[in-house]
């Protein structure tokens, strides 16, 4: 679930040319270089440190006041925090991802963000999560994403399980 494609994709459009916002090339290079160790430490299962070099390139991401670069930071923080069993820290990033790809107009990373964030409400066993999941699927049925929207099925349907148990029984 991490936009691991999106985060090389804008780090090599940053480096290579000039935006309207220039970002100096110590700012560009620290966030390159922090996105590859969050990456190598993320596919090792090393979610912690993930995390912790995503927060150090959103620290410099954040001071170039780059929504595009910095949602896809978070969404990756996000799942990051959330592997590391992390929900409530998880959904803030996932919710604050959502917020600024929303701003910039791209439906997929906000459809991945809400997706992280309704993972992070069921997982945490939030009441909105059921609402939340609804406005996943809806979106992506109209934007063609069947996996997600799969997935966001089988949420409901787990939900759903979980409402009709006796009380102390699992799902």
């Amino acid at each position: 679930m991490r936009l691991e494609w999106l985060i090389v994709l804008i780090a090599s459009l940053v480096l290579a040319c000039a935006s309207t916002q220039p970002a100096s090339d110590t700012a560009n290079a620290t966030i390159a270089k922090q996105v590859a160790l969050a990456d190598e430490a993320y596919e090792l299962g090393r979610y912690g440190t993930a995390a912790s070099r995503y927060r150090q390139a959103l620290l410099y991401a954040r001071s170039e006041d780059d929504a595009q670069l910095i949602a896809p930071l978070l969404h990756n923080l996000g799942t990051s925090l959330q592997q590391s069993h992390l929900c409530e820290d998880a959904h803030v990033a996932f919710q604050e991802a959502f917020d600024l790809y929303q701003s910039i107009g791209d439906d997929t990373g906000s459809l991945m963000s809400l997706l992280g964030r309704a993972t992070c409400e069921h997982a945490l066993r939030v009441p909105r999560a059921k609402e939340t999941l609804e406005d996943v699927l809806k979106r992506a049925r109209s934007l063609g994403h069947t996996a997600v929207a799969a997935r966001a099925a089988s949420g409901l349907a787990a939900i759903s399980l979980s409402q009709n148990l006796k009380e102390g029984e699992a799902y």
